[in-house]
């Protein structure tokens, strides 16, 4: 049998007819096929393919992420943004004085200092400049997909006062983070109570959210083809339709004839002309009769008209990183030369820099980091790849060269939010210390909100018992699992509290959800799976007795203490882990801070982490 190694290209997709020319063999043999694909193989060249034989395909990989990275790569050389991209002090322009109590949008009032701070300049700054990379940043909870709204908002205020347009390329990692600013920004619209006029949005991609579906750049098309098919049966809808087409047609004959209104460069009158033409063919259509059902090539086209306009006045475009560039963003932006005031993208510090680098092919001049580059970064699997530093991303490398200049200068680029939101202030207070320079502050409302909590906010219980060979500690995992149930049995907690258990290692994961069962409604994970995520109480199983292994990474072990809201429990035998300086210095200062307790496998745990007032009520 032959086998040969190829890259398959698919161009088109029809679903099978009686005009398909499809073997009647291979019609009997997949009698549920609905489609017939067309596909361009390329092979060596020495190795031939037998087109007469009956051919089976087994697809190995997508490549086209991968592909993806290497012409944005190669198309980095006519970015705008190719200067500073390779080297950070290209982006060390001055910016103009920013008056941070004017002209602001009423959600911005809201904010707290540094949040707005960042906002207002980085608005500002892709409004009036070009060729820019802004970096905002800062610790879990501060706030940073308020302060993306914030900054989308600000520069929609500006652009209806008339002071700039807006086009922006919303972008992240992952569909679920584009998700969650996304249906931000459509409630944000529906409120009537922030009397925000609506921007016009559309997601590109497969979203994970059914708030999201309705806005989606496949679901707008499908409308107004829909649209289309009522008009062939409704007189009263062609007679509207004609009306708003004559009234289009008169808008572009007068842009047309007063070019300066817009800019009368060549490309944007080339662009009108078509509208123009487009608009006049549909008007001769509608008088004529001439609205048919679409079908076959037509409709194909007629969906690709639809999409470059959607996409042409649309204010937020909202995508992955691997989607943002392909031929529907291609034809509607990049070869239309229409500009885009900014990409923004969050989650900055979770991607590696060629993916960074993918909305740049759309032509995009200013560019928006949002992250923390002290938690987890992208995942590379390839150790030749990390030594490269592959696994760094673009905002980490910028941010390095940020943190060596003066204050006042790296201030204007590189904008820390220092106030959380989330977690209690004795759980925030050695993060703060250790990964954030001590300059994290925690808002005045959170030890407030957790004075009627049982649980201490924040306890290092350390055993003796050691693990076993296979990464797993049996006994520790069981004083987890007994401290949960007596938790939920306690009857001091309301029934909404949230209960995480976080463990570096799998076979520790398995150990305490067998134990566990399903009842107890507690969410079990690894680190890396409850990065972005939170709970009212997370207890965190270390695991580790000999080395310290995969909890030597400073990014991982932030990550596992910043996800409880309430109340932070650490258990381990730190007998190894206290060997290393970060680990050290944790475990030093929880016995400054007297919250460190040494506990029996056998000891009732949940005496050692409620709060003196509450233990009374214990059953």
């Amino acid at each position: 049998r032959q086998r040969i190694l190829a890259y398959l290209y698919t161009s088109n997709t029809r679903p099978i007819g009686s005009h398909n020319n499809v073997s009647h063999k291979l019609k009997i043999q997949n009698p549920r096929a609905t489609l017939v694909v067309d596909f361009s193989l390329y092979i060596k060249e020495r190795m031939p393919l037998d087109r007469s034989a009956d051919t089976r395909i087994a697809v190995l990989k997508n490549i086209n992420p991968d592909m993806r990275q290497f012409e944005a790569l190669d198309k980095l050389s006519v970015s705008p943004l190719l200067d500073v991209i390779c080297d950070p002090k290209m982006n060390n322009q001055p910016l103009p004085h920013v008056d941070l109590q004017r002209n602001l949008h009423p959600h911005i009032a809201h904010l707290n200092p540094s949040q707005k701070k960042a906002v207002v300049t980085v608005a500002n700054a892709c409004l009036t400049q070009s060729n820019a990379i802004h970096l905002i940043h800062g610790p879990p909870g501060c706030g940073k997909s308020e302060v993306i709204i914030g900054l989308i908002l600000q520069m929609w205020l500006a652009k209806r006062r008339g002071e700039g347009s807006m086009r922006i390329l919303l972008c992240a990692p992952s569909n679920a983070a584009i998700d969650d600013i996304f249906v931000r920004l459509i409630n944000f619209r529906q409120n009537k109570l922030t009397k925000c006029a609506k921007y016009n949005m559309v997601r590109i991609g497969r979203s994970e959210n059914k708030n999201v579906s309705g806005l989606t750049l496949d679901s707008i098309v499908e409308r107004e083809l829909q649209k289309h098919r009522n008009i062939q049966d409704n007189e009263e809808e062609r007679k509207m339709e004609l009306s708003h087409l004559e009234a289009k047609k008169n808008q572009l004959e007068y842009q047309k004839k007063h070019p300066g209104l817009k800019g009368g460069d060549e490309d944007y009158l080339i662009t009108l002309q078509e509208k123009l033409t487009a608009t006049e063919r549909a008007i001769e259509d509608l008088k004529s009769g001439r609205v048919k059902k679409l079908e076959g090539r037509e409709l194909r086209e007629k969906k690709r008209e639809l999409e470059v306009h959607i996409l042409e006045n649309a204010h937020i475009i909202a995508t992955t990183l691997s989607s943002c560039f392909n031929s529907q963003m291609a034809h509607a932006l990049s070869l239309r030369k229409l500009n885009l005031s900014c990409c923004i993208v969050d989650e900055a510090t979770q991607c590696i820099e060629p993916d960074t680098l993918i909305p740049l092919m759309l032509g995009v001049n200013n560019l928006v980091l949002v992250g923390d580059p002290q938690q987890l970064p992208a995942t590379v699997l390839s150790q030749k790849a990390k030594l490269f530093g592959l696994e760094r991303s673009l905002f980490a490398r910028h941010q390095q060269w940020w943190l060596k200049q003066p204050r006042d200068a790296a201030n204007n680029h590189c904008h820390f939010l220092n106030t959380q939101y989330r977690m209690h202030p004795a759980i925030a207070q050695w993060p703060s210390e250790y990964f954030y320079r001590k300059e994290v502050l925690s808002h005045e409302s959170l030890e407030s909100r957790s004075a009627q909590f049982p649980l201490q906010p924040y306890v290092v219980l350390s055993h003796e018992r050691s693990q076993s060979q296979d990464e797993c500690n049996y006994h520790e995992g069981v004083m987890v699992v007994n401290l949960v149930r007596k938790i939920r049995e306690s009857n001091l907690f309301e029934s909404t509290t949230t209960i995480g258990i976080i463990t570096p290692y799998n076979r520790q994961k398995d150990l305490i959800k067998k134990k566990l069962g399903s009842k107890q409604n507690v969410e079990v994970g690894s680190v890396d799976s409850y990065q972005g995520r939170e709970r009212d109480i997370i207890i965190f199983s270390c695991v580790r007795t000999e080395g310290v292994g995969f909890m030597s990474g400073v990014e991982r072990l932030n990550v596992a203490l910043t996800r409880a809201r309430q109340s932070l429990i650490i258990v381990g035998n730190f007998k190894s882990l206290e060997k290393d300086t970060t680990w050290a210095s944790l475990l030093n200062n929880a016995k400054e801070r007297r919250v460190h307790r040494y506990v029996s496998s056998s000891q009732e745990l949940l005496s050692e982490v409620i709060k003196p007032e509450w233990a009374d009520r214990i059953r």
